[in-house]
């Protein structure tokens, strides 16, 4: 059995802001509901997922065998925000948002 390689917390930034760069971001219905529930906007996610920061390894999602990757970073009013990322190799798709 093939092992398949899980980027560091570094490889998956790097990967996430190519694929931001590159209009590879896939966003779900359900991250667009939470995001709004919350009071974020798509320009706090972008600005977020370009300068935010990944502190912890991934989590491996049960039903895609994908790593989930939290970046955390500051929105453009300074407020906290976490976006929970699902890393393929030519996308990434959101899943979830959340405040503090």
């Amino acid at each position: 059995m093939k092992k398949i390689k899980i980027p560091n917390r570094l490889e998956a930034e790097k990967i996430i802001r190519q694929h931001l760069s590159g209009g590879l971001v896939v966003i779900t219905r359900y991250f667009k509901k939470r995001l709004a529930q919350r009071g974020f906007s798509m320009q706090d996610v972008t600005h977020v997922l370009k300068t935010g920061r990944i502190y912890n390894e991934p989590e491996i999602d049960i039903n895609s065998g994908k790593p989930r990757y939290r970046v955390e970073g500051e929105t453009l009013d300074e407020d906290v925000l976490k976006v929970i990322a699902e890393l393929y190799d030519e996308k990434t798709l959101l899943i979830t948002a959340f405040g503090d």
